[in-house]
């Protein structure tokens, strides 16, 4: 296990109200009231990637061994924290600006490119 990077430990309110992370980071963005239909798709999106790579890793044939598991569970939280951080740096300059149209669209394309990017890799880690 020496060439496995410590995982992300998520902070408290990525925590509840599930035990899973990536579900309550996307009940965060979804419940936010703060981001327009494109981003809403691309978090739907992600949910069905992260849930796909999953059931891939756990059911897959042969069965994927300790190591793998470990690895693909490592590269699937890195998806949670970059999402994460994105999404803190655009509810915060959202807020910050009051929703005002023209102050935030530099951190709302990082938060829509990012979830691309985990979607990519998420579906990537199948292949």
């Amino acid at each position: 296990m020496n060439n496995v990077p410590p995982s992300w430990i998520p902070p408290e309110e990525m925590r509840r109200p599930t035990r899973h992370p990536h579900i309550n980071l996307t009940i965060a963005i979804l419940g936010s009231g703060i981001i327009g239909n494109e981003t809403a798709i691309l978090v739907g999106e992600y949910i069905v990637a992260y849930s796909r790579v999953t059931m891939w890793a756990t059911q897959s044939n042969p069965p994927k061994d300790f190591k793998e598991k470990t690895l693909l569970a490592h590269s699937a939280s890195e998806t949670v924290e970059k999402i994460y951080k994105s999404w803190l740096e655009y509810a915060t300059a959202f807020r910050a600006s009051g929703g005002k149209v023209g102050t935030y669209e530099n951190q709302d394309m990082a938060l829509k490119i990012t979830m691309r990017e985990a979607i990519e890799s998420l579906t990537n880690m199948q292949h």
